[in-house]
């Protein structure tokens, strides 16, 4: 009899969770499965909806595995090089699933319900698409971890991953869900003194370092890629920090008092010469865009019709100085004046380190209307992390925000 594995239902592990459940009986129609029913009468319906069939539990099993795929995840993207990598083998995909279906975990299941996970990393499911993004390899990996807490002492469970590689975009990215009191596998009883410590991080870096070998793939180095991420992060950013039609139509309508303003300054105040002149026009547009923008009642036009908005920028500028700026209660950014304090410094660099951005979500039938992710760069990689529940469709637009800038 079929049963959806504990280590995944259980609501601790935070793996699915109530919203996919609601969704998955509204696309299934679940006899007997209410989307206002608790969380262990729905697991037991969808049990008893995957045992009615072969076919039933197909769809579950299916389900499951995108349901750990998505979710609250950290998620880090790297760039290849693709002149060292085999990408043209990558794109034989012959010889792709041929490589794949040799290192499979169970050909008879290609799941991860209804497998053991052990002690090293091994492969469980794969897909090859060819879509919106072009050709993209994604890689279901998972092993076997100890978790301990002072409160529920030890257990161990399966830790699923997954590893995109976007062929023709020439990124991968890997995912895994951040954990407390990860540890490596003890092949006997476990002791807390004697374990090794894992976590998220280091296992993104296993399974990476895993597909890395698998294919023969080369990554871009941090001198290569840490300012290619820079900016396109700060992209992003000006993207979703667009000056509202409002604001600008306050700015234009004083532009003849801006206008002499800037001749105040060039001239009676500080005499300055002409090489000056676009620094004091910048300085002056910021200083109007500022204070209309803080003093403006209706905060909602830094919102509206766009799909996200910052909560907090950190960023470096080219004498290493650095910029951190955070919105409080959680108003956008671009209605504080700390946002126009630094905004000559973000922009004349192009470059940021880091940006929590509030997203909406794109169907919100059983999400919150809106999710926060935080996207830092360190070293060669862009770090993404979902702080919440999140669709595999928002999941996908946030990094295609970055990678498609």
């Amino acid at each position: 009899m079929f049963k959806i594995p504990f280590s995944f239902s259980n609501e601790n592990e935070g793996y699915i969770t109530l919203p996919t459940m609601r969704k998955f009986a509204k696309e299934y129609k679940c006899e007997n499965l209410s989307t206002t029913a608790d969380r262990p009468t729905m697991i037991s319906a969808i049990d008893t909806f995957a045992n009615i069939s072969n076919q039933n539990k197909e769809y579950v099993m299916n389900w499951v595995d995108a349901s750990l795929k998505e979710g609250a995840k950290d998620i880090q993207v790297k760039l290849l090089d693709l002149v060292l990598s085999d990408i043209d083998r990558l794109k034989d995909e012959e010889y792709v699933q041929g490589l794949l279906e040799g290192i499979l975990y169970n050909p008879q299941c290609k799941h991860f319900c209804e497998n053991d996970f052990g002690k090293d990393i091994k492969l469980y499911r794969y897909e090859i698409e060819n879509g919106n993004w072009g050709k993209v390899i994604c890689l279901y990996l998972g092993k076997r971890l100890h978790f301990y807490d002072k409160l529920n002492g030890t257990r161990t469970a399966g830790y699923p991953m997954c590893v995109e590689i976007y062929v023709d975009k020439g990124y991968v990215a890997t995912r895994a869900k951040s954990k407390a009191g990860m540890y490596k596998l003890m092949e006997n009883t476990f002791v807390l003194e004697e374990a090794k410590s894992t976590n998220v991080e280091k296992e993104i870096k296993n399974s990476l370092a895993y597909v890395i070998e698998l294919f023969g793939l080369v990554t871009k180095t941090s001198s290569d890629a840490n300012g290619f991420f820079r900016n396109k992060l700060y992209i992003m950013l000006d993207r979703y920090t667009f000056t509202p039609k409002e604001i600008r139509d306050l700015m234009d309508s004083k532009s003849f008092e801006s206008e002499n303003v800037k001749k105040y300054i060039m001239g009676p105040i500080c005499n300055l010469d002409e090489s000056y002149e676009s620094d004091v026009i910048s300085d002056i547009k910021n200083m109007v865009e500022k204070y209309f923008s803080i003093s403006y009642i209706d905060k909602g036009v830094f919102t509206r019709n766009r799909d996200a908005y910052p909560l907090k920028i950190l960023a470096t500028d080219e004498e290493e100085s650095k910029v951190e700026q955070t919105s409080a209660e959680e108003e956008p950014l671009q209605s504080k004046a700390v946002f126009f304090d630094n905004k000559k410094m973000i922009q004349k660099s192009q470059l940021c380190d880091g940006v929590r951005f509030r997203f909406s979500r794109i169907n919100t039938k059983y999400c919150s209307r809106c999710f926060d992710v935080k996207i830092t760069i360190k070293g060669d990689a862009c770090n993404f992390k979902f702080m919440e529940y999140t669709m595999e469709e928002d999941i996908t637009h946030v990094l295609f925000s970055l990678i498609d800038t």
